[in-house]
């Protein structure tokens, strides 16, 4: 998984041994089937995703395609340890008001795979809800939560909230900054009104 959370698939890894009790099987209607898995890694944490896919359906789309149907699971080889709150470094929770949304860039520096469960923002008198995302070991991840009302005036989310399963991190949001590049004529607003003897003014040092 990326950083903003793109999935990207690649063969199993040879240290993951997988036995499906089955990978054919017809579904009637109005019933269930089960198939069994087991899977085991020399290392861990480790995780992997089995996906189903079902075809032969009835019917076409009105541009006749046929249609197929993908799910995903995911499955997590996790050891009884789990992350721990100083392996959680927040690099980045950021509001920006004029695009609407808080950005936030969560990193893992421990050795084991991290959960956030929930995230919610909090305002002066409610609170949003977000989607819970994993923190995979030695990782990053950043995510964009649209704001469900325009942030102006008291409106505005002051801190984030994201509960693990062992700890919650509440961290205070930043404004995003958004500096205009400073001009020869921005930096000497005084220019025309120094005497003749006065010494030319000196442009701002740009940071």
């Amino acid at each position: 998984m990326t950083e903003t959370g793109d999935i990207q698939y690649r063969p199993l890894d040879p240290d993951i041994h997988l036995k499906l009790s089955s990978t054919s099987f017809r579904v009637q209607p109005q019933q269930t089937y089960y198939v069994f898995y087991e899977a085991s890694s020399a290392k861990s944490p480790q995780w992997f995703v089995i996906y189903a896919a079902f075809s032969g359906f009835n019917f076409r789309t009105a541009q006749g395609m046929n249609v197929r149907l993908e799910l995903p699971h995911t499955v997590y080889l996790l050891p009884k340890t789990g992350v721990e709150r100083p392996d959680i470094i927040v690099d980045r929770a950021e509001l920006d008001p004029v695009a609407n949304k808080v950005t936030l860039e969560v990193e893992n520096r421990g050795d084991n795979f991290g959960r956030v469960l929930e995230t919610q923002l909090v305002y002066n008198k409610k609170k949003q809800e977000a989607p819970g995302f994993p923190v995979f070991p030695h990782s990053k991840r950043m995510l964009e939560i649209p704001l469900t009302e325009k942030a102006e005036g008291e409106n505005v989310p002051t801190e984030v909230s994201m509960q693990f399963q062992k700890f919650k991190i509440e961290q205070k949001l930043q404004r995003a900054r958004d500096v205009p590049p400073i001009t020869a004529a921005a930096a000497t607003p005084l220019a025309a009104s120094s005497s003749a003897n006065a010494p030319a003014p000196q442009k701002d040092r740009v940071p």
